[in-house]
């Protein structure tokens, strides 16, 4: 796929003039350019010779890719990386596939962390999988239990079931075993019973037996059109509604989405919005159009009756910032002007937990500040307050080392800086520089063919 990636990207180079070319496309700085083919090598000064860009294994680990990238100084380098949905383990040069069951013990599984995983590492850790009810399996990507035999998170056309050897869910079609009652020969596809899968005629489900049908015996038949929905999606209803089976009814029934409220012209509007109201008013919990209580750039928080603007701590945890309400559609349900509390970042919130396996990667440390009321916050597992090429690793419990950088007394976790993966101590002990630092030596001009 690269391969073609690659080729599409010089094909525009030689159709556009005005496109750039790759900055290890030039001689000057990679003499690998100027051979044939030329633009898709780049140098690795160990042994001085050129190497194609995103092969894997050697010059690299053997797990690794060869991939140009951009130094802390902004200057192009060669450097092994894990290949695309894969991490390393720390202080380890072998990859593994992140959200399968990988290097990990059973029950595990192999996740990327947070802070590195868009950085120049990608590192994962093993963390206990959650445990599901005994109809249900565990999706490593997202952390949910799905039921067993249902699309879940899965592509049309395949259904989630359990992997036997690692015990994690996958996605998987097959006409033989338990998903073959599920089976569809004509697309050689899988689908959930009860749903449009397969099926091309309007009004129709796929049903139990493999074939597509509709029957006024069914929860999903609407009496009013003749024809069968799935559950739980818009169906025959009105804007604001859903098609759901509500007890102790067995029939499905158009019924408002949560958040919402019926009005008179049979429709139901999302709380808080403009909805039915007149310009200025905005829809409130009791059904009635009130003057929005906010002045323009604020949002109202029900709970007290009060005003924030966006981005302002307001009245939320320390930590968190006043946001808009993300699950509001608003080209369909309209802006909301309710406001809602929440983290505006993966790292933004201080989150107070324990130093254990699970959730260290998500602990921010903290040091009095003697300048400012406030302390000074940072995430572990990124830079902090470290040196270049450098971040704040944890000093695990026991461990009598006094030469700690850090230490948070609210949860009483040290930590320290120490080189990231791939770097070392630079010769001076100030910070640390990748092992490749001779080809940015040669990218700044400097002769290492001598």
């Amino acid at each position: 796929m690269k391969g073609v990636i690659i080729f599409g990207f010089i094909q525009l180079l030689t159709l556009h003039a005005a496109i750039l070319p790759p900055p290890w496309a030039d001689p000057d700085r990679n003499p690998c350019a100027s051979q044939p083919g030329g633009w898709l090598l780049i140098y690795w000064p160990p042994d001085k010779k050129c190497y194609r860009i995103f092969q894997r294994g050697y010059p690299c680990p053997e797990t690794m890719e060869l991939n140009p990238m951009q130094d802390h100084f902004n200057r192009t380098v060669a450097d092994c990386r894990c290949p695309p949905r894969t991490a390393q383990i720390l202080n380890s040069d072998k990859c593994y596939e992140i959200n399968t069951k990988g290097p990990c013990e059973d029950g595990e599984y192999f996740a990327p962390l947070r802070q590195s995983i868009n950085g120049r590492e990608r590192i994962g850790r093993c963390i206990k999988a959650k445990q599901c009810k005994p109809e249900e399996v565990f999706w490593a990507a997202t952390g949910q239990c799905f039921l067993k035999y249902t699309k879940g998170p899965c592509p049309d056309g395949e259904l989630i079931t359990l992997n036997k050897e690692t015990q994690l869910g996958e996605c998987q079609c097959s006409k033989n075993g338990p998903l073959s009652k599920f089976y569809w020969n004509p697309t050689k596809t899988c689908h959930e019973y009860f749903t449009k899968g397969p099926c091309l005629e309007k009004g129709t489900l796929f049903l139990p037996g493999s074939t597509c049908g509709c029957h006024n015996s069914l929860p999903n038949y609407d009496f009013n059109t003749h024809q069968c929905y799935e559950i739980g999606t818009m169906g025959p209803c009105k804007s604001g509604q859903l098609f759901q089976v509500e007890p102790p009814k067995l029939k499905g029934s158009c019924i408002c989405k949560p958040e919402h409220v019926p009005w008179d012209d049979g429709q139901c509007y999302r709380l808080y919005t403009r909805g039915p109201c007149l310009k200025g008013e905005i829809l409130f919990p009791n059904k009635t159009c009130i003057e929005n209580p906010c002045p323009k750039g604020k949002l109202y928080f029900p709970q007290d009756g009060s005003c924030h603007r966006v981005g302002v701590r307001g009245p939320c945890a320390r930590g968190q910032l006043v946001l808009f309400e993300p699950s509001v559609r608003s080209s369909v349900e309209g802006i909301s002007y309710r406001g809602m509390c929440g983290c505006s970042g993966p790292t933004k919130c201080k989150i107070q937990e324990e130093d254990d396996d699970e959730n260290a990667y998500k602990i921010r440390i903290c040091e009095k500040n003697e300048n400012s009321k406030d302390d000074n916050c940072y995430s572990l597992y990124s830079q902090g307050p470290c040196s270049q090429g450098e971040w704040l690793l944890p000093v695990r419990q026991g461990r009598t080392d006094k030469q700690y950088h850090r230490f948070d007394e609210s949860t009483k976790l040290k930590a320290r800086c120490e080189c990231k993966p791939g770097f070392s101590k630079s010769s001076n002990g100030n910070g640390c520089h990748l092992p490749l630092v001779t080809l940015a030596k040669f990218l700044n001009g400097e002769d290492l063919f001598s």
